[in-house]
């Protein structure tokens, strides 16, 4: 079923001088398809091997026998024979088939014993050679020598056999070994231990310029007699990799030890399957992947530093890493190596891609209270049906004007109730009142409903980065920060995390030393995000996305941060999107920019961006969401070609702001969307900002310092709908 088998025909007149024009083929009544490779030409032979079973004549099934009718065209120019030579029977009784192999990888050095398992793997028995065959007359034969007669073989068999069974035969009368490769490397030293099991060495595979082959391969087996084996239920692949724990990774010797500075060169791919000591320097320039089958891996490191290289745990989105994975920085505040551009304790990418699929084992990231849990209260009732687990901590936000005013605990159990809501019982009993409310005013035409449920955010996931222990009391966390060089021959980086966990993160009153930093990446067009994370207990903000465009910030939840968290730098950026995230129990920072002694949870420098769906749940002394829009970006992206506080207006919609010191929303010092932003021309167009919520904040829900045409609508603390335009 699955070719691979040697067919030899024989007749007159075949092509020797250009046998890529002597063809084999099945031929159906609108289309003509190969059916069998050609190896070896004679005037009087053809060798070739069979491909697989054709679909468009068979189908897709591969459990039941199909016969096709095979012709030939001898020659360049010729048609098919005038008669066919009979049919060929693909019968999976006849069929190898392999269902698994062990190991499902090894070194590139290769030599590695593997186990392949399934069925009918056995020779076929030799059978007699056919008893006569005769000749047929080929037509329109072009560029033959003088000699060649044009005749095409039409094979016949014995009394009594059908014409497909001979060509089985014919390829069975010189049975020989058995012979495996993988993607296209041959196995050494192959022994059929019995009908169902075969055993060999792997081949080393080269590539050009010495690159090693990456990702599971094909495990290829082909049987003399019998042909290529199929494939169980699924696809049975091999792969070749340098597992850290391995010494012919390290060219014989013992794996890094403590303290040590490693090199992945261009090129080559480590698969970390154990925790190594503490390291130094870690610079990947080839691919450090994390071993999918490792319950817990624990890499720890002072400088991660990827230079055209790759991190990867988890293999996509669909397919996120299902072990526990954490990286934990380490470095001293006074005497760690500052590296030019990334500083120190750093996961550094430079021209590389990370990408952090952790399993989704928090969904939702945060939800709302489905009803008040009051003060002593040992259980809450959340929206939706979470898949969050006993041991997970959450924290509950503020319903009061203090932000405070957070609970957290451990879950002890959860319990999936029929009306789509989660019983979660904790450790501990509440110590403050979290309101679960929608409310509505009498005597409000439009019957508004204010949005009082308090938000509830789980801190776990499965990959951590982390700062090491000292950073609670130093202020010097870790951080992660992605930049491209811009180099003609440089590779665009990216950087990808979903369901992580960043915690112990971040460099108090440092610029540029961030939990999570998108820095001068230019446009994206969305290859970056930060999905579905955990950033809490963080001393320098916790997404940043400096000079960076189309950058996607999703689902992501953010819980005792320190400076505007939500964060665009210099003002120049545009088109990235803030969707469905969370934060709250924003803290002060007395050593960054002077606005961060009032910060926001969304700190917005160019309105041309979009903020939909987001929660802002108490800022300490600042503001949910501020917009605050000069007349030119600052900083490293400093340009007089562009103007924020003349800026298109990007989506503001459904945000929702309460338990902040002052405001929930702020646009200061100014705002006047024109349709020209630059042009110097006084030409205001409306910009929109829709269906904020607000209530509990300090001062009010809103304040506007200079703007232009803004229309608004939003429910405010007193329970008041406004929507107008000034």
């Amino acid at each position: 079923m699955a070719g691979g088998q040697t067919v030899t025909i024989q007749g007159t007149g075949f092509d020797v001088y250009n046998s890529t024009s002597v063809r084999v083929s099945t031929k159906t009544a609108v289309t003509t398809r190969s059916w069998c490779n050609v190896t070896k030409v004679t005037t009087t032979n053809l060798t070739c091997v069979t491909n697989p079973v054709p679909k468009a004549i068979c189908g897709n099934v591969t459990n039941v026998t199909c016969s096709v009718s095979i012709w030939v065209t001898p020659s360049d120019g010729s048609e098919f024979a005038a008669s066919t030579l009979g049919t060929y029977t693909y019968d999976p009784s006849l069929t190898p088939v392999i269902t698994s192999v062990s190991p499902i990888r090894g070194s590139t050095e290769g030599r590695t014993l593997i186990t392949i398992t399934g069925g009918n793997l056995g020779p076929a028995a030799a059978s007699p050679a056919p008893t006569a065959a005769a000749a047929a007359v080929g037509r329109k034969l072009m560029r033959q020598p003088p000699w060649a007669h044009g005749m095409i073989g039409n094979l016949f068999v014995d009394p009594g056999s059908s014409s497909d069974r001979f060509l089985q035969q014919a390829a069975a009368a010189s049975s020989g070994p058995i012979s495996v490769s993988i993607g296209g490397v041959q196995c050494n030293n192959v022994v059929q231990r019995d009908a169902n099991t075969i055993t060999c060495e792997t081949g080393k595979p080269s590539g050009a310029g010495g690159a090693k082959p990456q990702g599971p391969l094909p495990v290829v087996l082909t049987v003399d007699g019998k042909g290529a084996a199929t494939n169980g239920s699924s696809q049975v692949a091999y792969e070749y990799v340098d597992l850290w724990s391995r010494r012919t990774t390290w060219g014989g010797l013992e794996p890094p030890i403590a303290n040590d500075s490693v090199v992945i060169p261009a090129g080559t791919t480590v698969m970390l399957d154990v925790s190594p000591p503490q390291l130094y320097t870690l610079l990947i320039e080839g691919s450090l992947f994390v071993d999918p089958t490792a319950d817990f891996i624990h890499l720890q490191v002072n400088y991660i530093l990827l230079r055209g290289g790759t991190l990867r745990a988890g293999k996509c989105l669909s397919e996120p890493h299902p072990g526990k994975f954490t990286i934990t920085l380490w470095g001293d505040k006074d005497t760690a190596r500052r590296l030019p551009t990334f500083g120190a304790k750093v996961l550094a990418n430079l021209d590389g891609t990370i990408q952090l699929f952790g399993a989704p084992t928090a969904v939702p990231s945060w939800t709302q209270l489905n009803a008040t849990a009051d003060i002593g209260a040992t259980s809450i009732v959340v929206n939706g049906m979470v898949n969050w687990q006993a041991g997970n901590t959450i924290a509950i936000a503020s319903s009061s004007f203090d932000a405070r005013e957070v609970d957290t605990a451990t879950i002890t159990s959860i319990t999936q109730q029929a009306n789509k809501t989660s019983l979660i019982q904790l450790s501990s009993p509440l110590q403050y009142t979290h309101l679960g409310v929608l409310r509505t005013y009498a005597g409000d035409p439009r019957q508004n409903v204010l949005d009082m449920r308090a938000e509830v955010i789980v801190l776990e996931r499965n990959i951590v980065i982390q700062g090491d222990p000292t950073t609670s009391s130093t202020m010097f966390g870790g951080h992660v920060m992605s930049t491209w060089s811009k180099s003609p021959w440089a590779s665009y980086p990216t950087m990808q995390l979903s369901n992580v966990e960043l915690r112990q993160m971040g460099q108090a009153f440092q610029m540029g030393r961030y939990p999570v930093h998108f820095h001068m990446m230019g446009d994206t067009s969305f290859t970056s995000w930060v999905a579905n994370c955990s950033i809490h207990h963080t001393w320098n903000r916790g997404v940043t996305i400096h000079g960076t465009h189309q950058v996607h910030v999703r689902h992501t939840t953010a819980f005792v941060t320190t400076g505007h968290t939500f964060f665009l730098e210099d003002g120049v950026e545009y088109g990235n999107i803030f969707e469905g995230n969370c934060g709250f129990l924003t803290q002060v920072s007395n050593g960054m920019l002077i606005t961060d002694n009032n910060p926001a949870t969304f700190w917005m420098t160019n309105p041309n961006n979009t903020l939909i769906g987001n929660h802002a749940g108490g800022s300490l002394e600042g503001f949910g969401f501020w917009y605050h829009l000069d007349d030119n970006p600052g900083g490293a992206s400093k340009t007089y070609s562009i103007c924020p506080k003349y800026e298109t207006m990007g989506v503001f919609k459904n945000n929702l702001a309460h338990s902040n010191q002052f405001y929930g929303l702020r646009i200061h010092p100014e705002y006047y969307q024109q349709s020209c932003p630059c042009c110097g021309q006084w030409n205001l167009t409306p910009a929109r900002f829709e269906g904020l919520i607000g209530y509990k904040n300090g001062v009010n829900c809103v304040v506007a310092t200079q703007t232009g045409c803004c229309q608004h609508k939003f429910a405010d603390q007193h329970g008041k709908y406004h929507e107008g335009r000034g």
